[in-house]
């Protein structure tokens, strides 16, 4: 018998279900039958490892609920978005993330995690699920280094958008450490996904990712928070954290940094895959002239003639000196003007009376929703 969570428990398993007919009826009435082809349920609920905690007598989702919607004909985005935010609202949970793709667009779709996990890790909710068979075949080992290093790069909203600047000088408030300890186990499971696919060990599972960390990373000082992390992520109501929210905010920070400079050193070769001292001249040549990226921008710029590509690049060093700049005691003064250097070079960047680190931030949210729009 099929569970949604790791808990195998009855109860919870007929809230989620009570859930999901609720969103099938809400999207069906949105589609019409003839348009209508299947509709999957991703992410960690759509592999029997979805997170829940109580809340008003009632378990609900710890994060949100992530659906593949399969049709004829492509689905207006904007519909889709206001359907998520509307079943949502209406289940009283974080969010309901929809994806949808063209019936006829299955077996043309790239190999990321995604798409994997839809082939070989979702459950079918309605309609015919032999469609993914038009998916095109995908091995884990061969996971490209873009899903890693576009991961690490979406995970870095926990260091600006989880923290506020008051956070360090007070006590916060349960559902404000709630939240912060969810976007750090986030963070550390991307650093955990970021080793996997460098050695060409990913899985969709979250138990045997770790498994496969810990066989690799023994001694290493990230393990035993990475296993706290998908404890934390399959159970969120039973994994104790190991240290307070702010402790833990800044040990995870210096972590992911570290992992960042890490993972480009391996990925593109150009220092030994340890080395963590590079200095922010070669990781900046890392970020913007290693070979893949090169061909990127000449393919955005000649072909498609767009700046997106570049606006990316530069938002995401902007976005990695500016959280480099935060520390527990002090901002760098020397980094937060590399942020801002970078920052400014993005597209619908508005300059701040004070580029100080919170208007740096503030404005880094609003340019993030601008280039993941």
């Amino acid at each position: 018998m099929f569970h949604y969570t790791v808990d195998a428990d009855e109860d919870i398993d007929a809230q989620i279900a009570d859930d999901l007919r609720h969103i099938v009826k809400t999207i069906r009435s949105h589609v019409s039958e003839k348009d209508f082809v299947a509709l999957f349920l991703v992410g960690g609920f759509g592999r029997g490892e979805g997170g829940v905690i109580r809340r008003k007598e009632r378990w609900r989702p710890a994060n949100d609920y992530d659906l593949e919607l399969i049709v004829q004909k492509p689905f207006d985005k904007g519909v889709i978005h206001d359907l998520g935010t509307r079943l949502a609202g209406e289940l009283g949970i974080p969010w309901v993330h929809i994806e949808s793709h063209p019936l006829s667009a299955l077996p043309r779709l790239k190999f990321t995690m995604y798409h994997y996990d839809l082939k070989y890790a979702s459950r079918l909710i309605e309609g015919d699920g032999e469609i993914l068979n038009l998916v095109p075949a995908m091995k884990a080992n061969k996971m490209p280094l873009e899903e890693a290093q576009g991961e690490l790069f979406t995970r870095l909203w926990t260091f600006i958008g989880a923290w506020r600047a008051d956070m360090g000088g007070r006590a916060l408030a349960p559902e404000e450490s709630e939240f912060l300890y969810g976007q750090l186990s986030k963070a550390l499971i991307a650093i955990m996904d970021a080793r996997l696919i460098l050695h060409g060990a990913y899985d969709a599972s979250y138990r045997r990712r770790l498994e496969r960390f810990k066989t690799q990373n023994a001694a290493c000082e990230e393990t035993s928070l990475c296993e706290w992390a998908v404890k934390y992520k399959l159970a969120p109501h039973a994994a104790a954290p190991p240290a307070p929210p702010i402790e833990m905010f800044f040990m995870i920070k210096k972590l992911y940094m570290n992992t960042l400079r890490r993972f480009y050193a391996a990925a593109y070769g150009s220092v030994p895959a340890q080395e963590v001292s590079m200095s922010w001249q070669t990781f900046e040549s890392l970020h913007f002239k290693n070979p893949r990226t090169l061909f990127k921008r000449l393919y955005f710029k000649i072909w498609k003639r767009s700046r997106w590509f570049l606006d990316y690049l530069r938002y995401n060093i902007g976005v990695i000196y500016l959280v480099s700049a935060l520390e527990r005691d002090k901002i760098s003064e020397e980094l937060l003007a590399r942020a801002h250097h970078f920052l400014k070079g993005v597209s619908g960047f508005e300059e701040p009376a004070q580029p100080d680190w919170a208007s740096l931030q503030k404005e880094a949210l609003k340019l993030r929703e601008q280039i993941w729009r």
